[in-house]
């Protein structure tokens, strides 16, 4: 039986035609549902991409189908105008052709930051027995707030007091938080409009009573602090928040009920051939200490952070040195995204001008560090020796101890942390003539450093600066008698100091190894390579070069490391063994910033540091390290901190979670915005008031959802804190409530969506728009570098057709419908069930405003080729032409496919491993090359392929030789380039794959 056409595809409302059809979508609110490709259910059998199975039958179908039937839809979305668009709906099977990557030793296996249920149905794991106890119920952090303070009893009749109702403290969180003056506040008053609909408050003053009756999280104290014996211009002043307070805050938080851990926990792999490092529950030091405390407790782990931040640009000397704190217990994955709040601000250190020697005002400096961080963490100490109940997310109480799990800083405030000198390492016992020697120096333990401090006490008065300053730098300590951590049990800096990716591998790169390529090459040539790499949507290219650039921002340095590799092949000052070094540097700084570690991993970066200082004599001879203090060695105190990651990582767990871009990024919200809010006198205090008011209003925001849970549920407060299993189950809807509005979402999974085609290990979105229509197959082959495409679709849609002769198989299409660039989304290597975000890849031919820009990709099925794969059995290409295929007479048309050039392997690329014959990555660079294929003319080869059967993108690097063509530019150099190296660092996710 005919089926009608004639209906709405949102909603499926049937009309008499296709006319009416088209009206109705145009007036209602179906029309936005079909332009974002939203429909309601399947479409219609004859709309569907056909599947492998019934591709043969399509057009046969079609011809037999009244052409009445196929309006509808198809009639208003193949309009000939611009607005022209194309709803896809893969209702296909997902194409299981061609091999994939397994994890290997350098790829740890599958371990995501989730609760314990989950990673158990995933690994092995073995949880310490008896830890992490609950001691009954009790008050969660919103609850203890909600019921806590002068104004309790009003909130029961009215929220938001002492706002008069939602409107109002709407209106007072939004000034709050606009970040705005007093004066401009006021300004916004007399406006008349505001003035004819009166609030509860008239002026800034009035709004800042208001904020301050809010409910009260942990606040600012004062205390004045000193140096004893030193003399300073200004009294000094320490703001702080008790840390204890601030971490039963985040600790009770019901935002982060589902997002913690309690329980120290070895994960393996597999049959426990390997451990695997994530959480810091994973680690080795919780463990250790669990088994040191009695049975029971729950360890509370302390993150502190501290550094210091100008406040003023280009002109005054105004400083911050500010502590912060995270609760480690809080997933990894939270704690690093700043819209969490999951850090808090925990004290402001005074910045002293001392008038004693300059000579000494460093060691009195770090005096002043540490005495403010005993008055900081005075309680947190205490309950380290004697643990205290505190109330979880869940409501649960539980006996904690807090531990300093790490502290995260730059190497100056590690050297300040630890009381060593500049000429130590903090964490180790090496020496400045040690640092680069490629040896592993035993641990520089905290118990023996205090010992080195009492020693010196016993000879020396600490208030004889200069004298007492002198003989500790003989000792490689810094002048401190008394470090804050002496007295916090199982507080040790040499195992909590944890590794920082910004400042000792990204900063250590832009600071050394870029240098050291530019030596290498010459600022002219290293700018000419640079500037002649393909651009890539979403990553930043340098037309111009960056040797003159002053300083480079991080996301600049994460981009020049990708192609560092890549841009020294060739040249002729650089040597196999300078190739070796430098990949050795790279293959260990993309391996340590894998989420998750295995002890095969670990192993790796242990090797890769082995062969950098087996090669590392290559730049020495090259003359990077030429200097009058360098003379050829290595005395790089970043360096000699690489020593020291993998075992930090068995401590603490992976290093990513460790970097102090957290607390760059606090610096920002919590101390240069409340400044520019202040008089710039007095502004510590300033900053404090500003600090609390919005963390009221937030909070706030967060109670009142809260309470709502509980209203829906038809219990008061006291009810249900009378009844704990009704409490229970308040506190999970209540937190997953929260959770929606004010924690950060993950990256939507795209699988679902109409415009969505699914492949085996990606997921490829197609715009609604197509970008050029109405395409005749003889006009593709000029612009779009397609040449024989009419014969290449020819050759596809035969094979797609087995039942069929060639000879009798006619071509069903007359024109093409192309998109210039799609987005595809990826699995992460190490947990596939979390979406990464969408990349972009160009195939977009010259326009008057553009030049033409055609990306790289991997590709299935490189042995029905005949050549070796890459990965598996994929092969990379140049991704030409994304479009569909029609018949505009028919309204036949294909599912989604790519035309593209291919590349294969580079000449004496394939060797004879163990009798069998692989494509192997060239030595030094151990990456792979590619050139393209050609027929005897010159003429490059392509073919038309599945967009579904495109794994991912990837970047090409032009192989440059002894030197850059003058004439390359980052728009024609792939264009003219014939062999290629394909980049594993072009990004994290692509390394664990092409390796």
């Amino acid at each position: 039986m005919p089926i009608s056409s004639n209906w709405c595809p949102s909603c499926f409302k049937t009309f008499n035609n296709s006319a009416d059809v088209t009206r109705h979508i145009k007036v209602s609110r179906c029309r936005e549902n079909v332009r974002d490709g939203r429909h309601s259910t399947p479409q219609p059998s004859f709309l569907r991409s056909p599947s492998h199975h019934d591709t043969g039958n399509l057009h046969k179908n079609l011809e037999q189908t009244d052409s009445n039937e196929v309006t509808g839809l198809l009639d208003y979305v193949m309009e000939v105008d611009n607005d022209l668009g194309w709803a896809y709906l893969n209702n296909s099977e997902a194409a299981s052709n061609g091999n994939h990557p397994t994890p290997t030793s350098h790829q740890p296996a599958n371990l995501e930051s989730c609760g314990q249920a989950e990673v158990e149905s995933r690994a092995a794991v073995d949880y310490f027995e008896g830890a992490g106890k609950v001691y009954g119920k009790g008050e969660d952090t919103f609850s203890r707030l909600w019921t806590s303070g002068e104004c309790a009893s009003y909130r029961r009749a009215n929220p938001y007091y002492p706002f008069s109702c939602f409107t109002d403290f709407e209106v007072g969180k939004w000034l709050v938080e606009l970040g705005i003056s007093q004066s401009k506040i006021d300004e916004f008053f007399k406006l008349k409009y505001v003035q004819d609909r009166p609030l509860s408050f008239d002026s800034s003053n009035a709004l800042r009573k208001k904020v301050e009756q809010l409910p009260s999280p942990p606040c600012w104290k004062e205390a004045e602090v000193e140096v004893p014996g030193a003399k300073t211009q200004h009294p000094l002043k320490l703001f702080y928040r008790d840390a204890l307070e601030c971490f039963e805050y985040l600790f009770g938080n019901p935002v982060f009920n589902g997002k913690m851990e309690f329980v120290p926990q070895k994960v393996w792999q597999g049959d426990r051939a390997e451990r695997l490092y994530s959480e810091m529950m994973t680690g080795d030091l919780v463990w250790d200490v669990q088994s040191k405390v009695s049975p029971g407790e729950t360890l509370g782990l302390v993150i502190l952070a501290s550094d210091k931040t100008h406040l003023t640009n280009f002109q005054g000397d105004k400083e911050c040195h500010a502590v912060y704190l995270t609760c480690g217990n809080i997933h990894k994955d939270l704690r690093r995204k700043a819209t969490s709040r999951s850090w808090m601000l925990i004290g402001q250190i005074p910045i002293a001008k001392f008038m004693e020697d300059k000579e000494v005002a460093g060691m009195l400096a770090a005096r002043l560090y540490h005495r403010c961080m005993d008055i900081i963490l005075e309680n947190m100490k205490r309950c380290s020796h004697t643990p205290k109940l505190i109330v979880d997310p869940a409501g649960d109480r539980r006996l904690v101890r807090t531990i300093a799990a790490a502290l995260q800083a730059d190497l100056p405030e590690m050297h300040t942390i630890a009381c060593t000198s500049q000429r130590v390492l903090p964490v180790s016992t090496a020496e400045q003539a040690d640092f680069g020697d490629g040896k592993q120096h035993k641990l520089r333990k905290g118990q023996s450093t205090l010992k080195e401090i009492d020693s010196l006490l016993s000879h020396t008065s600490p208030r004889n600066f200069i004298h007492f300053q002198k003989i500790a730098k003989e000792k490689g300590l810094n002048g401190v008698q008394e470090p804050f951590w002496r007295d916090w049990k199982f507080a040790d800096p040499s195992v909590v100091l944890a590794p920082d990716a910004l400042h000792q591998w990204h900063k250590f790169f832009a600071d050394h190894p870029l240098k050291w390529a530019v030596s290498l090459l010459g600022k002219e040539e290293y700018d000419k390579r640079l500037s002649a790499l393909q651009p890539r949507i979403g990553y930043r290219s340098f037309p111009r070069g960056v040797t003159k650039f002053k300083q480079h921002s991080l996301r600049e340095t994460r981009d020049l490391e990708c192609s560092l590799v890549a841009i020294l092949q060739g040249h002729p000052r650089v040597e196999l063994e300078t190739l070796k070094a430098f990949r050795a540097l790279k293959d260990f700084i993309y391996t340590a910033q894998y989420e998750s570690q295995s002890t095969g991993t670990l192993k790796d970066m242990d090797k890769y540091i082995k062969i950098f200082h087996r090669h590392k004599k290559a730049l020495s001879n090259a003359g990077v390290r030429d200097g009058m203090q360098k003379r050829g060695e290595f005395h790089i105190p970043k360096m000699e901190l690489l020593m020291h990651v993998v075992q930090a990582i068995r401590m603490l767990g992976s290093a990513p979670q460790f970097s102090t871009e957290q607390s760059e990024r606090a610096h920002i919200t919590e101390c240069k915005q409340p400044y520019k809010l202040t008089n710039h006198r007095s502004y510590q205090e300033q900053m404090c008031r500003r600090l609390d008011n919005l963390l009221r209003v937030h909070v706030v925001s967060q109670l009142v959802l809260w309470e709502e849970c509980r209203k829906q549920a038809g219990l008061s407060s006291q009810e249900a804190d009378l009844d704990p299993k009704e409490n229970t189950c308040l506190t999970k809807q209540m937190s997953e409530k929260l959770r929606q509005k004010f924690l950060p979402q993950p990256v939507e999974d795209i699988s679902m969506n109409e415009m969505a085609v699914r492949g085996d290990n990606s997921t490829w979105l197609l715009n609604f728009h197509f970008d050029h229509i109405h395409v005749k197959f003889d006009s593709v082959e000029p612009r779009y570098g397609a040449a024989q495409f009419q014969e290449e679709l020819l050759k596809y849609l035969k094979d797609q057709h087995h039942h069929q002769p060639f000879e009798g198989f006619r071509m069903p299409f007359n024109e093409l419908f192309i998109w210039w660039s799609v987005r595809v989304q990826l699995k992460d290597p190490q947990d596939e069930s979390s979406p990464q975000p969408l990349q972009r890849i160009s195939a977009r031919p010259k326009t008057a405003l553009k030049p033409a820009c055609f990306n790289f990709v991997l590709v299935n099925g490189a042995s029905k080729l005949g050549i070796y794969g890459i990965v598996g059995d994929h092969f990379a290409a140049q991704l030409r032409m994304v479009f569909v295929a029609c018949n505009k007479h028919s309204k036949e048309r294909s599912e989604p496919l790519a035309y593209v050039h291919v590349l294969i392997p580079g000449d004496k690329s394939v060797k004879s491993i163990e009798g069998e014959r692989q494509f192997c990555p060239d030595a030094g660079t151990e990456m792979f090359r590619v050139r393209r294929r050609c027929l005897r003319g010159g003429e490059r080869v392509g073919m038309v392929v599945a967009l579904k059967d495109i794994w991912r993108p990837v970047e090409l690097v032009p192989r440059f030789g002894k030197r850059c063509p003058p004439e390359w530019t980052c728009d024609t150099a792939v264009e003219e380039a014939e062999e290629f190296h394909i980049n594993p660092f072009c990004d994290k996710i692509t390394y664990q794959h092409v390796y």
